[in-house]
């Protein structure tokens, strides 16, 4: 078989093969970005943190949701959560972590280290303009869901809260 006929006949998984890699290999720049400068997001999923290992601080406390890398910009979504350490009759402690609805963004310049924020969603939109940039978007996944009613209804039985 010659070189125009299995083009031809193959142009279409040619073809997804080379977006998929050009995909990762724009998905490994934005990562090596990260990687080079003083950041790191460190944690799982549900426990995911902004850190600056240049001073060893947590920059954007649990639960970071959603991030974005532009050029020298990261952009960070937060949702606020916080556990407490609820105590039975009997002294026995129980972590309860609520999982807020309240949103908070943030704006790191990887460049200089500068960390601004934490925003709104309408005042990150002007930040996000302020840079020049339109097309940042960062969301909430699906698979996340505040507890805050369950939370306050089992808060309420603890004897005793530290």
């Amino acid at each position: 078989m010659n070189i125009v006929k299995v083009l031809r006949k193959y142009n279409l998984q040619i073809l997804f093969i080379v977006f998929f890699a050009v995909l990762l290999l724009i998905t490994s720049c934005e990562q090596y970005k990260l990687n080079q400068s003083n950041f790191s997001l460190n944690g799982d999923y549900d426990h995911r943190y902004l850190f600056n290992k240049s001073n060893n601080v947590i920059v954007i406390d649990t639960l970071v949701l959603d991030y974005e890398i532009t050029g020298d910009s990261l952009f960070v979504l937060r949702m606020i959560s916080a556990s407490i350490d609820c105590y039975d009759e009997e002294g026995i402690p129980t972590i309860m972590t609520h999982y807020s609805d309240v949103e908070e963004y943030w704006y790191i310049n990887l460049e200089n280290d500068e960390v601004d924020g934490p925003f709104n969603k309408a005042s990150f939109i002007d930040v996000v303009k302020r840079i020049g940039l339109s097309d940042v978007e960062l969301e909430v996944p699906n698979t996340y869901a505040s507890n805050s009613e369950y939370f306050e209804k089992s808060v309420s039985k603890c004897a005793m809260i530290k």
